[in-house]
């Protein structure tokens, strides 16, 4: 794993993420991880990723001279998003994960779930938190 820990984590992909939104997925998972080009969106709202990782072809060099580069971690496999490449990387009881581009993640949303740290407990968060409701109560999260 490249990211292991026992709280949760936010993940932030490379949509057009709103600031309010990733503020309050913080709020609740402190460590900020970004898939990609979510680095540039996270920096942007002056928040650093813990760790970036994906195949780094969103994400710009200006994005990665603010990171350093032990905290980046390129997989270069073309057959998985770098969302998916995220998940696989992360181990934690509960991954928020903020994307926007919710008709390609709602389609992998079978495929996201049979991932290791989705087998346990995660929720994603499509378009504004909708789906951040659901796990409201099973996690105590307010």
């Amino acid at each position: 794993m490249i990211v292991s820990k026992n709280e949760p984590i936010t993940l932030i992909g490379g949509g057009q993420v709103d600031k309010t939104d990733l503020s309050l997925a913080l709020g609740h998972a402190t460590t900020l991880v970004a898939a990609d080009g979510g680095a540039d969106r996270a920096l942007s709202f002056g928040f650093t990723p813990q760790a970036v990782i994906g195949d780094f072809d969103s994400v710009t060099e200006d994005a990665l001279e603010q990171i350093a580069p032990e905290n980046q971690h390129r997989i270069a496999e073309q057959d998985s998003t770098d969302f998916e490449k995220a998940l696989r990387a992360i181990d934690a009881p509960l991954v928020i994960g903020l994307v926007l581009q919710a008709r390609a993640s709602i389609t992998n949303w079978p495929r996201l779930t049979r991932f290791r740290g989705f087998q346990r407990s995660a929720a994603c968060c499509l378009e504004r938190m909708k789906l951040y409701s659901c796990v409201r109560p099973r996690f105590g999260l307010r």
